[in-house]
């Protein structure tokens, strides 16, 4: 694996919070879930909820869900919050490491 040069949100504040979790995590690649269905699941919600956000078309991902799965995601798109403007503030933060390189 390469260095890392993009950081989100969620691992910035896993630093801040844990260094010794994030190393694990990010640095050395031995952060393993403890429920690999549930982590699945996660990151393909969270992928789902991505290409929403960014009104890119969902119906492929939507296709692919279970029953289960599908009734969680009408209820989150139908869900008020993803209605509101300010939703793309931190959904698309990414920080790339070159963005802090002196000129």
């Amino acid at each position: 694996m390469g260095k890392i040069d993009t950081f989100s949100v969620h691992s910035l504040k896993l630093l801040e919070k844990d260094p010794e979790e994030f190393k694990r995590r990010y640095v050395d690649c031995t952060h393993f879930t403890q429920n690999p269905v549930a982590a699945r699941a996660g990151k393909k919600f969270h992928l789902l909820i991505s290409y929403h956000l960014k009104g890119l078309d969902t119906a492929k991902f939507e296709n692919a869900l279970s029953e289960p799965e599908r009734a969680l995601w009408c209820g989150l798109k139908n869900d008020p919050i993803f209605k509101n403007d300010f939703k793309l503030v931190e959904h698309t933060f990414l920080i790339k490491e070159d963005s802090f390189s002196s000129p």
